[in-house]
């Protein structure tokens, strides 16, 4: 087998592929046990799968890889330019703005060299056309993206881009209401955090793109559900930038954790962050004896804030009772979500038959304990 480190590899979620998690087929996790370490070595005639150690790529040839490897072989001789050269950032966007990758994304072109509070936008169009790059825009599509003439697919493919993107500008608003937004050096804790969140990694250079002063963001994905790493938690993984924020020595980093965020906090070494981000977790409705430790300390312990969202208003008004029993303090107290995802969902938990949701549609931020002297 062929040794390569797989330290910058692009987390992409934990979609399942034939049982597999799409991690593995990325060669992020071994194809073997599913875990992190921090080398994987692929197999070197199909170079297609990727282990951790021996042991496991000698299981997984016992178990599959014997019967599958041929084809692998065999498949690489078709499409050979696609199969083994890298898509650059610039046909990475093209592929995504098109249609070609698995769902539309319609992150910021270029970094912003001057910074416009997203709070001075009124909605997703005045995002798209006065804070992001997307201005070609205005006059086609109505303020709240219906489409004007023959421009369905564009109204369409911006709306089902707000369902990934609301996860950004929903941080950003929080970071702006908690006068955050302007920081060089941000960490960010994901509380709760799964393959919804790992899925849009790459998404998180927003932040650098809207905020210009944003020199170095660190990311911690904390959660029960995520997969373990072999190589010890905690470990920070640089990501790769887009070329302007490198060519601007701008830096993106990872760690990620698999426990219940309480726990991660009770861990000695360990740093509050900037900003805790707890999203659409449930934590009032479903599985209330795991979530309430780690709400109990984010209501009356942690240090930092922490934003939450919710799917719909029945649910934030149930977390918020709950937060307030517990003597928690707002910032903002619970209202609509001006970053909800645009698309509208079928909600078959909720009492009227055919009501809908919207991705992250309510949200709330709890102040955190005030860390501030005395004067």
């Amino acid at each position: 087998m062929e040794s390569e480190s797989s330290a910058m590899k692009p987390w992409t979620g934990l979609r399942f592929v034939n049982n597999i998690p799409a991690l593995a087929v990325k060669g992020a996790v071994c194809f073997s046990c599913h875990q992190q370490a921090p080398t994987l070595s692929r197999c070197s005639k199909c170079k297609r799968v990727w282990y951790c150690s021996q042991k496991c790529q000698k299981q997984d040839w016992t178990a599959r890889h014997k019967q599958l490897c041929p084809k692998l072989v065999a498949a690489n001789t078709l499409n050979v330019h696609r199969s083994h050269e890298p898509r650059t950032w610039a046909e990475y966007r093209r592929e995504t703005e098109t249609g070609q990758d698995y769902s539309p994304r319609f992150p910021t072109d270029t970094p912003r060299t001057t910074y416009v509070p997203l709070s001075t936008a009124e909605s997703w169009y005045d995002y798209y056309t006065k804070i992001s790059d997307k201005s070609m825009v205005a006059g086609l599509l109505s303020p709240d993206l219906k489409p004007l003439a023959d421009n369905a697919n564009m109204s369409s493919a911006l709306i089902a881009a707000t369902d990934e993107l609301c996860l950004f500008l929903t941080i950003i608003a929080a970071l702006e209401a908690t006068h955050l937004a302007t920081k060089p050096n941000i960490t960010l804790h994901l509380v709760g955090a799964n393959a919804v969140e790992l899925g849009s990694l790459m998404l998180f250079e927003e932040l650098l793109h809207l905020l210009p002063t944003l020199q170095n963001l660190h990311v911690v994905f904390v959660g029960p559900e995520l997969p373990r790493s072999v190589s010890g938690e905690d470990e920070s993984t640089p990501l790769d930038c887009c070329p302007e924020c490198t060519g601007l020595k701008r830096t993106r980093s990872l760690a990620m954790t698999t426990c219940a965020y309480h726990d991660y906090a009770a861990r000695e070494g360990y740093q509050a962050p900037d900003l805790a981000v707890a999203f659409q977790t449930g934590h009032a409705l479903e599985e209330i004896a795991s979530w309430a430790p780690t709400i109990r300390y984010l209501a009356r312990e942690a240090r930092h804030p922490t934003v939450f969202t919710t799917f719909n208003e029945h649910e934030m008004l149930s977390e918020l009772a709950g937060l307030k029993t517990l003597g928690a303090r707002f910032i903002v107290e619970g209202e609509r979500n001006r970053w909800r995802g645009m698309r509208p969902m079928l909600d078959p938990l909720e009492e009227l038959e055919s009501s809908a949701y919207y991705q992250h549609q309510y949200w709330y931020i709890v102040a955190g304990l005030d860390t501030s002297p005395s004067p």
